[in-house]
């Protein structure tokens, strides 16, 4: 039986043209009802409005979505935004990859925004912004609807500023998957567990790793209790839909996933300890408006380890599994990666911390096993800042450096590989454990002078970086950009290296 009451749930953004609808549903429930209720989320008047309201009062409401009307809901009052209806379908059925509020089979009403257009000029409008930070400001607005709603409208674009209605149909009732370890799972029982009088239709998809096995109907007579359904290998993921042969009416569906094998990756987390030294001090003199940034992402570091994974298989891993997981990452080094890069304004200290905390961000990616770091200029001050403060205790490190007998800091002679060597031998305990630092010179010349930061993956894919400037002065007088490499360029840089 269908409940009385319905959640509703909308997302909202303020506009000096008013609240717009940027998304919405409705679903039933039997939880007791509840009053509009507003949620601020940003400075960027983003909102959520919730309410249970009984069927009635919800059939009212979203008929007047679609109407020229005045919304009023908590202490909003906005203009209904017209939308158009569209028929009911069934959604989430086997055939759909489309992320839904309601994960169950459902109907599902839609209400279109058809001005899609007008919507997003609105919206770009009331951020006020342009070029990158624009860019960056509609970024985050996805990425909260899609927390809020579980849809990623950057790909679902057509169901932005859409309202949507589902109906729970009661499919999950009448029947049992019975699977058969015993037979290696290479066979299922769709069983009854209520008395049918009719004929029924019942079809079995059966799937592993990806790969469709079977794809059958069979009929189910009133007078026979249960079906079978084989395959030649062991079925990871049965799909089940059962209709009534004569009205064609669709009884059952449901999704079983059979788990065969799971990966645990563990991190494990070591010493966390703050490093107070004379960069930090200096920030939070010339940067005062970040001091709890300071104090909290470069003072504070979490070391931790990442590189513990536990494998748990079942009995019925073949040779064909294990040609699948290897071939999996067989030719990752080949595929043609994107990898993103960054542009970091000198506004005040603002620049120096955020390039920074950039660098250290690409250095602390999970994903990550080996990273070298290409740098003429990696004085000791660049040691000092980065080599302290690096999170990943299982990450392979290689500094590649030209430095000579001249501080890169001051310009002034100096004898700096000795200052590197007590610098070292000074904060060995503090230093990243999988560290080496190589120093190449051709006599007094440099051997290389651009700057590269290059990452090897776990995957085996390799990508990498060219940097606008030195880390010991990242940010600083310049703005600091890191531009990606092409692929064949990162692996042409790699070989130069070597």
């Amino acid at each position: 039986m269908q409940a009385e009451n319905r959640f509703i749930k909308l997302l909202l953004l303020s506009t000096a043209e008013g609240e717009v609808l940027l998304y919405g549903f409705s679903s039933p429930t039997k939880q007791p009802l509840l009053p509009w209720k507003q949620k601020a989320v940003s400075k960027k008047c983003q909102s959520v409005l919730t309410a249970i309201l009984p069927s009635h009062e919800a059939e009212i409401f979203e008929k007047s979505l679609t109407q020229e009307s005045t919304l009023s809901m908590a202490k909003i009052t906005m203009k209904s935004p017209q939308l158009v209806i569209r028929p009911i379908v069934l959604v989430n059925d086997t055939h759909s990859t489309q992320r839904a509020p309601v994960t169950n089979y459902a109907h599902l009403e839609e209400l279109w925004n058809v001005q899609k257009e007008e919507l997003l000029q609105k919206i770009t409008r009331a951020f006020g912004t342009d070029g990158k930070e624009l860019y960056r400001d509609v970024q985050a607005l996805i990425q909260w609807c899609q927390e809020e709603c579980g849809i990623d409208f950057s790909s679902q674009g057509h169901r932005f500023g859409n309202f949507e209605h589902y109906d729970s149909v009661p499919m999950g009732r009448g029947f049992e998957i019975l699977t058969h370890k015993d037979l290696e799972l290479k066979k299922v029982t769709i069983q009854k567990t209520e008395a049918f009088s009719q004929e029924l239709v019942v079809n079995c998809a059966a799937e592993h790793r990806g790969r469709w096995l079977i794809n059958q109907a069979k009929l189910l007579a009133a007078e026979e209790g249960s079906v079978e359904f084989t395959a030649e290998e062991p079925m990871s993921r049965v799909v089940v839909q059962i209709w009534d042969r004569e009205t064609g009416e669709l009884l059952f569906a449901d999704d079983l996933t059979i788990m065969l094998g799971v990966n645990l990756g563990m991190n494990f987390g070591s010493s966390v300890y703050h490093i107070r030294d004379a960069w930090t001090e200096k920030l939070r003199q010339s940067a005062s408006n970040r001091k709890r940034e300071i104090e909290e992402k470069i003072e504070k570091v979490h070391r931790v380890t990442t590189d513990r994974t536990v494998s748990v298989k079942s009995s019925f891993h073949t040779e064909i599994d294990t040609a699948l997981e290897t071939g999996g990452t067989l030719l990752t080094d080949y595929q043609k990666t994107r990898c993103l890069g960054a542009f970091i304004p000198n506004t005040g200290k603002d620049g120096e911390i955020n390039s920074f905390l950039k660098i250290r961000e690409y250095l602390a990616e999970s994903a990550v096993d080996r990273i070298i770091l290409v740098d003429p200029y990696f004085s000791v001050p660049a040691a000092e800042k980065l080599l302290t403060r690096i999170p990943r205790t299982n990450l392979q490190l290689d500094i590649i450096t030209c430095l000579g007998k001249t501080d890169p800091d001051t310009g002034e002679a100096s004898d700096i590989c000795k200052a590197y060597e007590e610098f070292l031998l000074n904060n060995a305990k503090l230093l990243h454990r999988r560290l080496s630092i190589r120093n190449l010179k051709r006599g007094n010349k440099n051997v290389f002078h651009d700057r590269y930061l290059l990452r090897f993956h776990n995957d085996h894919h390799i990508d990498g970086f060219l940097l606008s400037s030195s880390l010991n002065k990242m940010g600083q007088n310049y703005p600091f950009v890191i531009a990606p490499l092409e692929h064949e360029v990162a692996l042409e840089v790699c070989e130069y290296l070597t």
